[in-house]
């Protein structure tokens, strides 16, 4: 026998030594625990939770644990299992779970060659949807995110859940049958092939696929394919993640349908083609040709996909569509209507009547000029839409407005890209692109102010300009028209003040001022001459031949006094119709005064720049006082102490003296 050394023995000989140690020191609680130590092996003492000693114990000390088959010790403060509770073969080692040293786990085998491989029937796991083929022998496994796991039987899988070739597992056939598919990732399919039973006629069946379980919702169709009976339409559905409902229908004249197993593959993303076409539903009248035309009335519909209807009406491109007498769509995808309407050419333009220029936003651009009711929507495709309805206009985009009518005014404040701001004091003819009977409001207001635009005349003088804005008064006022312009109280300026400080600020140009501002007291309409004649309850103080502005229930009407009455009446020539009320607003003036607010705005700019340099100019003169101040504070203290050493000097003189 070889002699073992001695170092290989002491594990055994110290746990021997403790156990005798234990029934020397103890032997009753030892036995009691059934601890014995025999030739076969050591029996630890063995407890339950109930009657297991509490310390003070040393640590370390170990038993058996009955009541959850595992081994514990103590490690100072409480009990711990040495090793999982159970009859089975894992243990815990650290934070890792393992079979043997392969790194493997096998579920159902021993030998897996996975790091993780299960294997069974089935079985179910959270977020993860199977599909069972038939006979229910396989399961496969589509996880709830990540890559679709690989589905393979040959080359596709058969779908039977039933697993006897009928969807609901009996011999009973139905209407139609559905199956829901979970789709959490996105894949498509294609169905390749369809086994019916032991159906031997060939009437037409549909796949459908929908949102909605309901078959009849047409609206929650995704696609719908038609077969015959026994073949197959090798075309793919499209399904991109969420939960879908696949429907088979026998159409009308078909048998039910029977019990079937469906073969599927999945592919990589292919479009579904569908051929279009139009019915009428519960009449007899179906087209599946390119071309709609009613001929009879000398239209011709010759463009593909055309109609043309009317009296000499022309669809002559492709997809157009003409409605009305001598009317023509030339243009892809144009439509004209009315009598004359012409598209000329234009693609994606729309026409209506009277030889009307086609309405479109750009050159072959998919736009179209919808009229409703209540609105005109111009929807430019991908540049948005532009409606206008009775209170708003809304647009996706900028407006930009081109042409301009000419306004004489007698006078006017201006900001121009060419020069600087400032007025234009006498009478002018003026090109305005816009023109607002109210204020503008907007987030912000920006004119041209590139330099390239502007010939440099001076610099303005910021004491002038401070000197003049000291003489403006800010006042609080509310306006006489508080219909058009609210009854809140105001903060700013009166033009006429204005124009005593800073006349450059204001300009005058033809408005109407509220000089009336009330309602008629009396109005009587003359229908044979078509004259209305107004009376006021105070002095309306108009001249004959004056333009006045007045308000009817419709509308306002700017017009001019024909006839001067006395001071409280006057009668108006060429008015169309009776009115029972009549709101008098006031008289024309030419001398309607403006302020130029942002003149205003950049001499407060000029202003605040001149107080800026006298306040710098200030605080340099404030230091220079401070450092001569500090200069003479320093030589009042040096006089200081020349003063007392003298006086010291002096004290010793007198004493000798004395």
């Amino acid at each position: 026998m070889n002699a073992k050394p001695m170092s290989s023995l002491r594990p055994i000989l110290s746990l021997v030594c403790l156990f005798i140690y234990l029934a020397a020191s103890s032997p009753a609680a030892y036995a009691q625990a059934g601890g014995e130590i025999t030739p076969k092996g050591i029996v630890y003492p063995r407890y339950t939770d109930a009657n297991r000693p509490t310390g003070p114990l040393t640590i370390g000390t170990t038993i058996y644990n009955t009541g959850q088959n595992t081994h514990q010790y103590w490690n100072g403060s409480s009990w711990t299992n040495v090793s999982t509770p159970g009859s089975g073969p894992w243990i815990i080692n650290s934070n890792d779970v393992y079979l043997n040293n392969n790194n493997r786990v096998g579920i159902n085998t021993a030998t897996p060659t996975a790091t993780l491989e299960v294997q069974g029937t089935s079985f179910s796991v959270s977020r993860v949807h199977t599909i069972t083929s038939a006979p229910a022998t396989n399961t496969y496994i589509m996880p709830y995110n990540g890559t679709l796991a690989t589905i393979t039987d040959s080359s596709a899988n058969i779908l039977d859940p039933g697993g006897n070739g009928n969807i609901n597992g009996t011999s009973n056939n139905a209407s139609h049958v559905s199956i829901q598919v979970l789709n959490a990732i996105g894949f498509r399919l294609t169905f390749e092939s369809f086994d019916f039973g032991n159906q031997t006629n060939s009437s037409d069946y549909q796949l459908i696929l929908s949102t909605s379980s309901d078959i009849n919702d047409e609206s929650s169709y995704l696609a719908k394919l038609s077969f015959l009976q026994n073949t197959y339409p090798n075309k793919p559905f499209n399904l991109n993640g969420g939960f879908f409902i696949l429907h088979f229908k026998a159409l009308a004249g078909a048998p039910s349908v029977p019990g079937f197993k469906l073969r599927y593959q999945a592919l990589y993303p292919v479009s579904i083609p569908f051929q279009p076409y139009s019915e009428a539903v519960g009449g007899g009248l179906k087209f599946n040709t390119q071309v709609l035309s009613f001929e009879g009335n000398n239209s011709r519909a010759t463009g593909q996909y055309s109609t043309a209807l009317g009296f000499f009406s022309r669809s002559t491109n492709h997809s157009s569509t003409a409605i009305g007498h001598q009317s023509h769509a030339s243009g892809r995808y144009s439509t004209a209507m009315g009598a004359g309407g012409n598209t000329k050419g234009y693609d994606y333009s729309f026409s209506i009547g009277g030889g009307i220029s086609p309405n479109r936003a750009g050159n072959d651009k998919e736009s179209q000029m919808k009229m409703h009711f209540e609105e005109i929507r111009l929807e430019t495709g991908t540049n948005g839409d532009f409606t206008i309805t009775p209170t708003q206009i809304t647009t996706n985009n900028s407006i930009s407005v081109f042409g301009n009518n000419t306004v004489n005014l007698n006078g006017y404040g201006f900001l121009n890209r060419t020069g600087p701001t400032g007025i234009a004091p006498s009478a002018a003819s003026v090109p305005f692109s816009i023109y607002a009977s109210g204020r503008i409001i907007g987030s912000e207001f920006n004119a041209f102010s590139d330099a390239r635009h502007k010939r440099l005349r001076s610099r303005s003088r910021g004491d002038t300009d401070l000197a003049q804005l000291n003489r403006l008064a800010v006042s609080r006022y509310t306006f006489i028209d508080t219909v058009q312009k609210g009854n809140q109280e105001q903060l700013g300026f009166i033009a006429q003040e204005v124009e005593q400080a800073v006349p450059e600020a204001v300009s005058k140009i033809v408005d109407y001022i509220p000089s009336v501002y009330a309602m008629a007291e009396r109005v009587s309409y003359d229908s044979a001459a078509h004259t209305l004649t107004v009376r006021t309850q105070q002095p309306h103080g108009f001249a004959a031949a004056e333009d006045i502005k007045v308000i009817t229930a419709q509308e306002e009407h700017k017009v001019r006094v024909g006839t001067l009455i006395d001071a409280h009446t006057f009668r108006l020539n060429g008015w169309q119709k009776a009115t029972a009320e009549l709101f008098v607003f006031g008289k024309s003036v030419s001398d309607f005064r403006t302020v130029d607010y942002n003149r205003l705005f950049t001499m407060g700019i000029s202003a605040i720049q001149e107080l800026s340099r006298r306040v710098e100019q200030l605080e340099k003169e404030n230091a220079q006082l401070k450092a001569q101040n500090d200069e003479l504070s320093q030589m009042k203290s040096d006089i200081a102490t020349l003063k007392n050493l003298l006086l010291k000097a002096e004290l010793p003189e007198k004493s000798a003296e004395k």
